[in-house]
Order: structure tokens, then sequence, then C-alpha cells
């Protein structure tokens, strides 16, 4: 009896070294097992959590100094996956090398238009009318007081001229772009925009 109660507590202190010796390593292989707080879990599989709930299903509280979550993937591959566009409160980037995103210039903020020799639009965006009121003369109307913004005139690649840009004296919607080859007034199909 005596001899069977020391077999039985010799097998169990040896279970209790070896659990410790495994639970006492940096990581505990719960692949199949629990989860162990407080010890660092590996897996070979991936580790899946689904909750009915209205709240979060996972959430992680640091209540020292710390992180209250970190990822560490190899290199070259994104630390987080997720399948919804919908922005995130607190998590939407700001900076671009360390510029905010008001010192960018919005594409809503370029007024534009590629015009034909003849005053014709070709396409445009906030610009409403274009009056080719002279030779290499055109009043480019915009959809708003433009008389702050920066411009810019590009005439076709294969014409050897150049645009000058004004403000139309009458109008702030309106900018005068003139057009010369050689010092003489010429038609050509030109770009206009305005940095607003």
């Amino acid at each position: 009896m005596l001899k069977a109660f020391q077999s039985h507590v010799r097998h169990n202190v040896v279970g209790y070294i070896a659990l410790f010796i495994a639970l006492g390593g940096t990581t505990y292989a719960a692949t199949g097992g629990n989860f162990i707080l407080g010890q660092g879990n590996s897996a070979s599989s991936t580790t899946g959590l689904s909750a009915g709930t209205t709240g979060p299903a996972f959430r992680a509280t640091n209540t020292s100094t710390g992180a209250a979550a970190s990822f560490n993937v190899a290199a070259g591959h994104p630390p987080l996956v997720v399948n919804s566009g919908t922005k995130v409160a607190k998590l939407n980037a700001d900076l671009l090398d360390g510029a905010d995103s008001s010192t960018f210039l919005s594409r809503s903020k370029v007024k534009w238009a590629r015009v034909e020799f003849d005053g014709t639009v070709d396409a445009q965006s906030g610009v409403t009318a274009v009056n080719h009121y002279a030779q290499g003369g055109y009043r480019i109307t915009f959809d708003q007081d433009v008389s702050s913004c920066a411009y810019s005139a590009t005439t076709a690649k294969d014409v050897p001229a150049i645009g000058a840009l004004s403000d139309a004296p009458d109008n702030p919607t309106d900018v005068l772009v003139g057009i010369s080859s050689g010092g003489t007034p010429v038609d050509t199909d030109f770009s206009v925009e305005a940095f607003c």
C-alpha cells in the first residue's frame, strides 16, 4: 500500500515538473489546446473568434504605459487585413511625409479645360464658358471667383506658341489667355488650369 502511494506521488511530481517546464518556456503550443494568458502561445493554424454581439468581439486593454496590441509580420507583408473600407475613428492617416493633409491640393480645387483653336471646349471641370474673342485671344469663365488663384496655360505640344494669362478686369470669374508665336497672335489648341 505504501509503495503504491509512493509510486503515485512520484508519478504526479514528475508530471507536475514536466508541466512546469512546458509552461515555463517562452511559448506554449496552443494548437488544439487552450490559449494561456501571460504566456507566449503558438499555433500552426489560424485561431478564430466569432461572437454575435453588438460590441467588439475582442477587446485588448493595457492599464500600464505600453500598447494594447502589437502585430509582427515578415517583411513586405501587411500587419493587418480587413474586409471593410469604412473609416475607423482615430485610425485614419492624416500625415504624408510629416505634412498635414490640409497642405495638399485637392483635385476638386483644380479648375481646368481643354480648348480647341476655335474656342470649342473638349473637356472641362469648373469651366462654364470659353469666348474666342480675337486672334489668339480667349476668355475663360470659371464657376467661381478665381482672382486669387494661380493659373497655367499650355499650348499644343507641336505648336511653338506662348500662352499669357491675366485676370479679366471686369469679372473675377474670368481669365484672359493670349497665345502668340514669334510675337504674332495665333489660334491653337491649349489647356488652362486654375489652382484655387
